[in-house]
């Protein structure tokens, strides 16, 4: 296997470990702060591969007033 394959093996094992642990992030964050989440939004979530997105969606997730405005929000009602 050369460098390069190497290099990018574990580049993109650390690009879907940083995805992983935002998704988890954002449905704790919902989970504590409105209670159980409906199944379809958790995965939504979980299967989002954009990290910019999900970055925002962190935030979203710490700022809502409601789960509500949350979905509003990332237009996830």
């Amino acid at each position: 296997m050369s460098a390069t394959t190497i290099d990018d093996i574990k580049a993109q094992s650390r690009k879907e470990g940083e995805l992983k642990g935002i998704r988890n992030s954002i449905v704790t964050v919902l989970t504590v702060r409105f209670g159980e989440i409906p199944i379809p939004l958790k995965e939504k979530v979980l299967h989002c591969q954009d990290l910019i997105l999900l970055k925002a969606m962190l935030m979203e997730a710490a700022d809502s007033e409601t789960l509500d405005e949350f979905k509003r929000q990332r237009h996830l009602g």
